[in-house]
């Protein structure tokens, strides 16, 4: 088969731009998949002081919110859906630590 392909091919060139176009989905499908796994990674640094449970929490809801991402979107609606999907864990960080503020005077830094 691959002696057929090649007869009837008579510029490399030509061949070569039909493999990067037969390969093309496949690298933007490992280039999506491998930024989808650098913004599930990124979590924990986006909570700071978050306990082991709400880290892996937030973790499975970034990853629902990037798996309901099409293929190929962009970098920054994946960030977008992180972010959206972290809010809430933000949140219940922060109010946290505002009481902590109020009933000690201090903050819960290093202490969960």
């Amino acid at each position: 088969m691959h002696k057929q392909i090649l007869e009837g091919i008579d510029d490399m060139d030509a061949l070569r731009t039909i493999a990067y176009r037969a390969v093309e989905p496949i690298k933007r499908e490992f280039e999506d998949q491998q930024w989808r796994g650098e913004i599930v990674r990124s979590v924990p640094g986006c909570l700071g002081w978050e306990k082991p449970d709400e880290r892996e929490a937030a973790t499975a809801a970034v990853s629902q919110a990037i798996a309901e991402l099409p293929v190929g979107c962009s970098q920054a609606a994946m960030v977008e859906a992180r972010d959206r999907a972290l809010t809430p864990f933000k949140a219940a960080i922060a109010e946290r630590d505002r009481k902590r503020w109020r009933e000690f005077g201090e903050p819960m830094r290093g202490t969960r």
